[in-house]
């Protein structure tokens, strides 16, 4: 509560402040001390801006410290006479500040934000009225033309209100881009961390296969063997890896439940996922240091649930491109359809791979990058976790190419349309 008020505190004296500069920034219709300044506009737009900020707080230190920068600025300026004479022609600003913030409030001009013409009028009458009530007190001070200082009150308090609404609209609908472009960044990076546990809960699902299977010979053997002990030691070790498998259920179940929630009825056409993978691949590259060109390209657009898995794949032979790009390069991703499926292509001109090594490609650890600063090898897990995800939850193919005398290497994965489709209500 106490850190609430001090900052609000705090945004009332910059307010007072960043008003009483603007001041000096004006015009003036008639000669004499009756100036029209931006520091209304100001006023105006960090109000409505700071919505929690008390209208009565700001105006009531506004209208203290204008009067006594302003005295200080002329007294500096012309030495020869006094600060309380400086004062004493300033002071009638005050009333013009004060009678602002009564009709500011009591019109609501912050609640008719989605009203511009209400809008202009209300900061209109919160304009030109308080200039009014200044204009009487300055003429009880010097001989002005009333008239005519009235109807320029009423004519540049329209401008003045006007300009007022523009900058607002300007500064929120820059503010609404920003925030959406910061939403749109988060999202983006959930997405593509929902997609990295998707792929990992496809390979938790698979060792709980395999290490059912395990389970099963252990038991099979410890039902053929005849030798006690070993029989005893057997059965342990079949104990030990129903307890595994039973841990790796509670894993995949939590995971399940944190990610359906997470993706239940929600779609994605190929556009929006392209979008993802490129910020991504963009990031990865400007943290390498590489000058990678990444281009993309599709040819038959389509929604899918399975996203996630898709955006794990794309991403990982993307990933192995930059990798086998040294500093310069280019990548194509392409997708098109032909008959019953949807093809994609990642296409780079990097290091390739050698005849003998493409039954090697897609073995899980099998690479021949390596990090040219730390001289770690890469995992060689990306085009393996790629395959698993593409053969095991797509049931389609993905294979490899490599041109070396034009120095292209492509990786191709081909899924049924059906595949992609599944679980969409058309």
């Amino acid at each position: 509560m106490e850190s609430i008020k001090k900052e609000n505190i705090e945004k009332v004296l910059v307010i007072s402040l960043l008003v009483t500069f603007t001041g000096q920034i004006y015009i003036n219709p008639v000669y004499g001390l009756f100036r029209f300044s931006m520091a209304v506009v100001t006023l105006s737009i960090l109000l409505i801006y700071f919505q929690k900020v008390s209208v009565f707080a700001v105006c009531g230190l506004s209208a203290l410290c204008i009067p006594v920068f302003r005295a200080f600025v002329q007294f500096v300026s012309a030495p020869n006479g006094s600060y309380i004479e400086a004062l004493r022609d300033f002071y009638p600003v005050a009333v013009y500040y004060l009678l602002y913030g009564v009709l500011f409030s009591i019109l609501d001009i912050r609640g008719k934000l989605k009203s511009p013409i209400l809008m202009i009028l209300s900061l209109w009458v919160c304009d030109s009225v308080p200039n009014m009530a200044e204009a009487i007190f300055r003429r009880m001070l010097a001989d002005y033309e009333f008239d005519r200082l009235i109807l320029n009150i009423i004519v540049i308090g329209l401008i003045r209100s006007v300009m007022t609404w523009i900058l607002l609209f300007i500064s929120m609908y820059y503010k609404d881009r920003y925030d959406r472009k910061l939403r749109e960044g988060k999202y983006n990076e959930m997405v593509l961390f929902i997609s990295g546990l998707k792929s990992e809960l496809f390979f938790l699902k698979k060792s709980m296969t395999d290490i059912e299977e395990t389970m099963q010979m252990s038991y099979d053997l410890y039902s053929e063997l005849e030798d006690k002990g070993t029989k005893d030691r057997m059965l342990t070790i079949s104990k030990n890896v129903h307890e595994i498998k039973k841990d790796y259920a509670r894993v995949v179940n939590g995971m399940e439940k944190v990610i359906s929630g997470e993706s239940i009825g929600i779609s994605m056409d190929l556009n929006r996922i392209f979008d993802i993978v490129r910020e991504n691949s963009e990031k990865l590259i400007a943290s390498k240091e590489k000058q990678i060109r990444l281009g993309f390209r599709i040819r038959e657009d389509f929604e899918t649930k399975d996203f996630y898995p898709l955006i794990s794949v794309i991403n990982n032979m993307i990933n192995n491109s930059i990798d086998a790009i040294k500093s310069e390069g280019e990548i194509i991703v392409e997708e098109w359809a032909e008959d019953e499926d949807f093809y994609f292509s990642v296409t780079d001109n990097g290091s390739g791979f050698s005849e003998a090594d493409r039954e090697l490609l897609f073995e899980p650890g099998y690479s021949t990058k390596y990090d040219s600063v730390t001289g770690r090898m890469s995992t060689g897990l990306g085009l393996s976790h790629a395959q698993q995800i593409v053969v095991g939850y797509f049931k389609g193919r993905i294979w490899a190419e490599c041109d070396q005398e034009k120095e292209r290497t492509a990786f191709f994965i081909s899924i049924a349309k059906n595949e992609l489709k599944k679980g969409l209500i058309r």
